[in-house]
């Protein structure tokens, strides 16, 4: 997430700043038709700037820089994390409500990631935060478009910042995020098989994933009725709903799938009033079952005032909360599994696979989670199953289980919801850190 905040009686810092952005703003102007970067030493360090991944497509990065306390920042690894959505901004929203340095009100976080880990937030698809198209033809049309923009992305980072290249790296993808992180990453690994250089993905981390929708909706009805917030007759209705999703979804009809995936979020809200989808236990109003829509607008504000100035951003540049774009046409996208993915990359030596789920989480419900994990086929999949569930114990406190059998790991966070990084912040690390240690 950033290291911008200019405050009005810090004039001597504010000039030498200003001596030190007048070098460099050349670049950053330039930076919608070719990758830019610019260090800046405020409370932190980072890279910014735009890639041009294919004509017409812009992609803005944000690198933050490890604050960890080591003689080089290459002794970390480094983590690209990619936002839900399918078009909700990393840079913005990832950075700023669950995992930067600071929080919306610009305070500092105590359990922030860049305390262990280099952080490189990309706003992806093509058209979330400041990234942009010249025109609709150039907004990504599918998931393997998405991927392979960032693939292109990545490509032209690691040419401008060849440090990094040999640095251990791994995807998180979070929510609708975790759906593109397994093509992402599968990309990446054929690319590698191909000649390519960059050999440093190590991992993945599917937070929340909305990897295999199907069984998260089959799934939704028999949760809330086993946590006790619904009957029998609401259980009947919801799975109803759910089955007609499930047999689009067998089908292909993938337009017909997320239709029906609506029509089951509709009917759980009419079967239970003020139900937040990201964390059951918590309530939200009747109209609106996510509670941080409210903070988009505090969100695109920021990042359309003090983010923009203190990163020196063009003018012309300007920060998008609203992501009907690529809702449109990502629709027919929502409902897709990328569970052969997931499998592919299993099949990969040394390569690790964590999923982690919040056990409050109706959108992508633990239930509906592990059903898909379990049903996946790999050479250890008899050998997973077998495995008995352990204790996720930190500081002598239980903070979820963990199944695991080689490069497969499956967590389920206690006292957790939808967005695990905020609601357990210490079990969170402790995953990642299992994640990133070889």
């Amino acid at each position: 997430m950033h290291v911008f905040l200019l405050f009005s009686d810090e004039k001597v810092t504010l000039k030498f700043q200003n001596m030190y952005v007048k070098s460099i703003i050349l670049l950053c102007l330039l930076g919608f038709c070719q990758l830019s970067h610019a260090k800046y030493g405020f409370r932190g360090e980072q890279e910014w700037g735009f890639v041009t991944v294919r004509p017409g497509a812009h992609m803005f990065y944000w690198l933050h820089y490890t604050t960890a306390n080591v003689s080089s920042f290459t002794e970390k690894p480094l983590i690209i994390w990619l936002e839900g959505g399918p078009g909700l901004s990393s840079t913005g929203y990832t950075n700023f409500k669950e995992i930067g340095p600071f929080y919306l009100n610009l305070t500092s976080r105590p359990h922030t990631l860049i305390k262990d880990y280099n952080i490189l937030f990309i706003d992806s698809p093509v058209g979330t935060g400041f990234s942009y198209a010249d025109s609709d033809n150039a907004y990504p049309k599918t998931n393997e478009q998405v991927a392979k923009d960032l693939i292109s992305f990545t490509e032209e980072f690691f040419k401008n910042f060849p440090i990094l290249s040999n640095v251990p790296t791994y995807i998180v993808g979070q929510s609708y995020g975790g759906k593109i992180a397994p093509i992402f990453a599968y990309e990446w690994l054929k690319k590698i098989e191909s000649g390519w250089n960059i050999t440093n993905l190590k991992g993945i981390g599917l937070s929340s994933a909305w990897a295999s929708p199907v069984h998260n909706v089959l799934s939704m009805g028999p949760y809330l009725c086993e946590n006790g917030l619904i009957n029998a007759n609401d259980t009947k209705m919801i799975e109803d709903c759910a089955f007609k999703a499930n047999i689009s979804s067998s089908m292909k009809d993938w337009r017909a799938a997320a239709l029906n995936m609506l029509k089951t979020l509709a009917e759980i809200q009419n079967c239970k009033k003020n139900l937040n989808f990201y964390n059951i236990f918590s309530e939200v109003d009747h109209e609106n079952y996510s509670p941080y829509d409210e903070d988009e607008p505090k969100v695109q504000h920021l990042m359309n005032t003090i983010v923009k100035s203190a990163l020196k951003l063009p003018e012309t540049s300007n920060f998008h909360i609203d992501t009907k774009p690529n809702d449109e046409y990502l629709y027919e996208q929502t409902m897709k599994p990328v569970t052969k993915k997931v499998e592919y990359l299993l099949a990969q030596p040394n390569f690790k696979v964590f999923v982690f789920n919040g056990k409050l989480d109706l959108l992508v419900n633990p239930k509906g989670t592990f059903h898909w994990v379990e049903n996946l086929t790999w050479k250890n999949s008899s050998k997973w199953l077998e495995a008995r569930k352990k204790q996720l114990i930190i500081n002598k406190s239980i903070e979820g289980y963990v199944k695991a059998f080689e490069n497969l790991r499956m967590y389920w966070v206690n006292r957790a919801g939808h967005l695990i990084a905020v609601d357990n912040p210490v079990a969170t690390r402790k995953i990642l850190k299992d994640l990133t240690s070889d």
